[in-house]
């Protein structure tokens, strides 16, 4: 067995305790950073597809409403 200085060993076991927390925490937050993007997706989809619903109904009533007036 290997004997260090008590400092050095100090820093070893800080550095293994640092390691063994920052490697789950970087995991989950990559987990949850993906969900989201994922998230965002989906929102900016649903919008895209309301706002082109929207907009053809729109467009629709402006025809119709065009179509009913006399020619001037």
């Amino acid at each position: 067995m290997v004997m260090v200085a008590p400092g050095i060993a100090e820093a070893l076991l800080t550095t293994a305790f640092g390691l063994a927390t920052a490697i789950p925490a970087v995991v989950i937050y990559n987990y949850f950073a993906r969900m989201v993007a994922s998230y965002k997706v989906s929102v900016a989809d649903g919008s895209a597809e309301v706002l082109r619903l929207v907009s053809r109904d729109l467009d629709f009533q402006y025809r119709s409403l065009m179509a009913a007036q006399p020619a001037a």
